[in-house]
């Protein structure tokens, strides 16, 4: 398997693309519930579980697992997820989801870097094609 420079990875997030990703995943997973700074946000013992994961029926795991087809790549052998699996391999672990939220509804390779217009597709995707979100943030309830 393939290595991600822990530098470069951390260097995107500081682009303006990575800095609007990172904010609209943190803000859909901290839609999703009330605690506060400094609580833990897994604690399946006491029956609530979130998480987030790339949807698989986006173009931002399409781009991935094209990239992941050479051996090399720190993605061969990745399995992503779309959200109905991600419900299902849930429920069969005794969860129910409660709700989700998805984001970044613009495509990994968009040509646009200005922020302002990014809010914009991001908008726009969010109204016309929420499931094809890059991003899901999803909570869950224990069943039993």
């Amino acid at each position: 398997m393939g290595h991600i420079d822990p530098a470069a990875y951390d260097a995107w997030y500081h682009t303006p693309l990575g800095s609007l990703c990172h904010r609209l995943e943190r803000d859909a997973l901290f839609s999703l519930t009330t605690f506060k700074r400094g609580e833990a946000v897994l604690d399946a013992g006491c029956g609530t579980m979130l998480i987030g994961f790339l949807n698989r029926n986006s173009p931002w795991a399409s781009l991935r697992m094209e990239k992941g087809i050479a051996p090399a790549s720190v993605w061969h052998g990745v399995r992503f997820y779309s959200l109905p699996e991600i419900a299902g391999l849930a429920f069969k672990a005794g969860f129910v989801m409660r709700g989700f939220k998805g984001a970044v509804h613009f495509p990994p390779d968009v040509a646009v870097k200005e922020p302002s217009a990014l809010e914009v597709m991001e908008a726009e995707g969010r109204q016309n094609s929420p499931s094809s979100a890059a991003f899901f943030g999803v909570t869950f309830a224990k069943t039993r």
